[in-house]
């Protein structure tokens, strides 16, 4: 899992904002320019002006350049000015119809990973002006990079990461494999392994069942752990009980770490996302170190 072409998905709205300071920061220490292309790139929803029968073509063009002269000058101040960025634009005003557009364009140049900065807005915020963000990671067929604006700026490589891994699905494995793809590509020293236990509802909570489906886990973990060495990995395993929520102890697993970075496999559904929410969009909003989910 070696990126070769990045789409930075750049916000020309926060030019105030630390969202693009964010982004590059991160861009700076993870990617290696000799092997692999940054693709900055602004979207612009046309639909937004208002109706398109009743736009000049010369607004249109005015509203382009003034679109391409705001993201230059953002780049341009992140460090990030010998960059060229392009412009997509979409005749819509939805964040659909944005995505839509941003998907055809990783199409379009062979994108392997979206990166992109994540508002962080509250949840009054997030039901009235939707997420961008979580919108790209549930449409995505690729690997998709969140970073937070609250992130402290990353000054040196990524050394550490936390891998939240899923042992009730029987291809856990393979999850694993990827994420250590993606460690060894980029120099990874250490993986921690997150695991949440649940206790379960009716007979399984019985304190026979829990302890012995407990040992079964430490010992998946315990093992997963060794595997890791064996690939050159330093780390260990986080094991917590279903004492509260899954994704602040995910989060204060990362805060114990030191972890720089949370790897996980998306889990997003329409019926989760709509019904009972999700780990994988929670963990986005609130994370503080970059969150990559690959599909």
């Amino acid at each position: 899992m070696n990126f070769k072409n990045l789409v930075w998905a750049i916000d020309y709205s926060s030019k105030k904002s630390n969202i693009n300071k964010a982004v590059s920061s991160f861009l700076k220490v993870f990617t290696d320019i000799k092997t692999a292309k940054i693709h900055p790139v602004s979207i612009l929803a046309l639909g937004k002006m208002g109706f398109i029968q009743d736009i000049s073509k010369q607004e249109v063009l005015d509203y382009k350049e003034e679109t391409i002269t705001e993201t230059y000058d953002i780049m341009k101040g992140v460090g990030f000015g010998h960059l060229t960025p392009e412009l997509i634009t979409t005749t819509g005003r939805s964040t659909a119809d944005m995505i839509k557009a941003l998907n055809k364009h990783v199409s379009k140049v062979s994108g392997d990973i979206i990166v992109l900065g994540s508002h962080n807005f509250d949840a009054l915020n997030r039901f009235l002006l939707g997420s961008f963000a979580e919108s790209v990671l549930f449409s995505s067929k690729i690997p998709t990079l969140v970073i937070n604006p609250k992130m402290t700026p990353q000054k040196s490589k990524i050394s550490k990461i936390l891998f939240p891994v899923d042992l009730s699905t029987e291809d856990y494995m393979e999850e694993v494999k990827e994420c250590w793809k993606f460690a060894k590509a980029y120099g990874i020293k250490e993986i921690d392994y997150f695991y949440y236990f649940g206790l379960g509802r009716g007979t399984s909570r019985q304190p026979q069942f829990i302890r012995d489906n407990l040992h079964s886990k430490t010992q998946i973990l315990e093992k997963l752990v060794q595997d890791s060495k064996k690939k050159g990995f330093g780390g260990r395993y986080h094991l917590q009980l279903e004492e509260k929520n899954m994704t602040d102890s995910l989060l204060d697993a990362v805060t114990k770490s030191k972890s720089q970075m949370i790897v996980m496999k998306g889990k997003t559904s329409k019926a989760t996302a709509m019904f009972v929410g999700s780990m994988t969009r929670n963990v986005v909003r609130y994370s503080k170190v970059p969150v990559l989910v690959f599909h």
